[in-house]
């Protein structure tokens, strides 16, 4: 058991900086007992399967794996893909398929990818799933207020900062097209 612990240890340390370690402890601890755990909280009533466990604020399900002194949280859909067909690749992370599944909580395998970073961001632009514009939680502009602080890009900064209620580096922003970058 010590060397097993020790092996296990040491193999940590190779892999802590590459993409594999995300999932070494789920490979590592991933018995059937702690499968029958993580799938008891998987409702599978409906096309997406749902995670009934912890949930994440951003809308992601989240399980606990290893012993109680060493233990990692692992995103729920990363878990049932790994399970399904093993690691991914270095350099793929783990998606939902666009247009498919717009559900951050469904761990269905079918509805799951191994993607590039590039090619995850492509597929929330399809799928309008975005943090841009007016889907970002903090704006507090419209699409065409912008267009117009871009029209009026002439007038003074402190102006505009008034009249929209924001400050000026956010007119200075807008105006030098740093943000709102997708708008003509």
């Amino acid at each position: 058991l010590a060397i097993q612990k020790s092996l296990k240890t040491k193999l940590h340390r190779v892999l802590r900086h590459s993409k594999i370690e995300k999932y070494f402890y789920f490979i590592t601890y991933m018995d059937q007992e702690t499968i029958n755990r993580f799938e008891k909280y998987i409702d599978k009533s409906g096309e997406c399967w749902l995670w009934t466990g912890s949930i994440r604020p951003n809308g992601y399900g989240q399980f606990c794996i290893g012993s109680r002194k060493d233990y990692k949280m692992y995103l729920t859909h990363r878990l049932m893909y790994v399970h399904c067909y093993g690691a991914p690749e270095a350099g793929l992370d783990i998606c939902h398929k666009p247009i498919i599944c717009h559900n951050r909580a469904c761990c269905n395998p079918e509805h799951l990818e191994a993607k590039s970073s590039i090619q995850n961001q492509a597929d929330r632009l399809i799928d309008k799933t975005d943090c841009r514009g007016i889907r970002h939680p903090r704006t507090t502009l419209t699409e065409e207020q912008v267009r117009e602080i871009r029209k009026r890009f002439t007038e003074p900064q402190k102006i505009l900062c008034k009249e929209f209620n924001v400050s000026q580096a956010v007119i200075s922003n807008i105006i030098h097209k740093r943000s709102w970058k997708y708008l003509i």
